[in-house]
């Protein structure tokens, strides 16, 4: 897309930290200097010349939305999971909306997909210009979904995170409060697995490697402290 359509169709001008292909630089000079190291991919097209946090890429994310959908979704799955730092940029960013919203633009329609989801105002949260499904909710949504490489990383490394350190036991709890929520069962097993191969709390905090078992699974100790309901883990 023509990256002055983005100003078109949000309304809003970026931040300096935010740098547009074919406005402030070539995709040419974009690739040689994020070669180089010295600048961070976002979006497509988007770049930065600083390690990108939260507020900036919720910035790039907005700049794909019009002002009413940016009130009216919230950017939700593996996105969220981007602007929180748990998961690699999107090519295309998933927001959800309750059905009756209003239609997406053609011109939003080119990196927007839109997921019929509803969010209490306890699950969103407003990160620069857009709103963004909470961390808690976000891993939520990760465990009920496609089990793909992508989602499973990004649910790990919503539970490990220094920063969100989203917990096991939250998510299963907040799985188990989603009403109708399909397939239970299966979100519950997809975060058994994912959570029972994250390195010890121990290990974790000091960034060392997690001590595997012959099977090349984490400590058995640490996997039935999260797994075992017995011992008050995921059930």
């Amino acid at each position: 897309m023509d990256p002055r359509r983005l100003w078109m169709i949000s309304g809003v001008l970026p931040p300096r930290q935010l740098l547009c292909e074919g406005v402030d630089l070539s995709p040419g000079e974009a690739s040689a200097l994020a070669a180089r190291g010295l600048l961070h991919p976002l979006m497509p097209g988007l770049w930065s010349p600083v390690c990108p946090d939260p507020p900036l890429r919720a910035w790039a994310a907005g700049l794909h939305l019009r002002p009413g959908t940016r009130e009216q979704a919230v950017i939700c799955g593996l996105s969220a999971a981007w602007v929180h730092g748990a998961a690699a940029a999107p090519r295309t960013l998933e927001i959800a909306a309750a059905r009756g919203a209003r239609r997406l633009h053609p011109l939003e329609l080119l990196h927007v997909q839109r997921r019929y989801l509803g969010h209490t105002r306890y699950e969103d949260q407003r990160i620069g210009p857009v709103r963004v499904s909470t961390p808690l909710r976000t891993a939520v949504d990760l465990a009920r979904g496609p089990q793909t490489p992508a989602a499973r990383s990004a649910l790990a490394t919503l539970m490990l995170h220094p920063r969100l350190r989203v917990s096991p036991e939250a998510i299963a709890l907040a799985l188990r409060a989603q009403p109708r929520l399909s397939a239970r069962d299966r979100a519950l097993a997809a975060l058994r697995e994912v959570a029972g191969a994250l390195p010890p709390p121990d290990a974790a905090r000091s960034d060392a490697a997690p001590e595997l078992t012959a099977s090349g699974s984490p400590d058995g100790a640490h996997r039935s402290l999260i797994t075992d309901p017995a011992r008050g883990g995921i059930r």
